[in-house]
């Protein structure tokens, strides 16, 4: 037989987690006990006020349920990410981020930050985040230190595009682009795009002829360093009219000629 303390508790619990029992009850109720914290705290009817102040309780289970709560504020959500990334990731409201906060990305810390770029699932919402507000990109890389040798070909692909020409010097330094992204790149705009493509141990030859001709010294003479670049496009370089391409093809030659 149950005794009165074991009733009233089971009795308590069940009102800590019931969607209908009042917000202020609720108060009471995470006050009473670290068990009906934990409860109340998973209760998706306990007003956003209430889960702020249960994020902040020493108790890693309590914070936790909160983390999972999709009545959690956003800041609340987004400071909890940072210890609970995966639990973010489950919260009903992960889903809909894009669509409601399409700025959710500058709302996040810069400790969730590096958590959340850290881990698989967190990382790729980041990016998708990213994906439509270019002003990001160099953040990305530059302040938060993506590594973009770890990402997908299908996220260098969309990097390719980028307006930041700092973010497509990234892409086309990376020896695991595809070759597709070496020949869209070897057309870029940028001088300093093209020259990391000439420089890129890993460039197509039939890019590399392509930029042997380019407008731009730098390129050539990138060119010229590459080991891949054939001897009739170093015999060309060695008679370009610039000093520093023709000296440097004509080393290349030499050394090509002595292996």
């Amino acid at each position: 037989m149950m005794s009165d303390n074991t009733v009233n508790l089971s009795s308590l619990e069940r009102e800590a987690s019931s969607e209908t029992t009042p917000a202020p009850r609720l108060t009471e109720l995470s006050q009473q006990s670290l068990e009906l914290a934990r409860i109340v705290a998973k209760n998706i009817t306990a007003p956003p006020t209430l889960l702020a102040e249960l994020s902040t309780s020493e108790d890693r289970l309590t914070r936790q349920n909160v983390t999972l709560n999709p009545n959690t504020p956003l800041e609340v959500l987004f400071k909890l990410g940072a210890e609970f990334p995966d639990e973010f990731c489950d919260n009903p409201v992960f889903p809909l981020l894009s669509l409601e906060n399409p700025n959710w990305v500058e709302m996040i810390p810069e400790d969730t930050i590096q958590t959340f770029l850290s881990h698989h699932r967190t990382q790729q919402a980041l990016l998708e985040g990213c994906r439509n507000h270019p002003n990001l990109h160099d953040l990305l890389f530059y302040d938060w230190n993506l590594n973009i040798s770890a990402l997908s070909t299908h996220w260098l692909e969309e990097f390719s595009r980028s307006i930041h020409e700092n973010v497509r010097v990234l892409v086309a330094d990376n020896l695991k682009a595809p070759v597709s992204l070496f020949k869209q790149l070897s057309q870029d705009t940028s001088d300093r795009v093209r020259w990391s493509i000439a420089n890129n141990s890993k460039t197509p030859v039939s890019c590399l002829e392509q930029l042997s001709q380019d407008t731009s010294y730098k390129v050539r003479h990138g060119v010229a360093q590459n080991p891949k670049t054939p001897v009739s496009c170093l015999d060309t370089l060695a008679t370009d009219s610039n000093l520093s391409v023709s000296d440097t093809a004509g080393r290349a030659l030499k050394g090509k000629r002595r292996e």
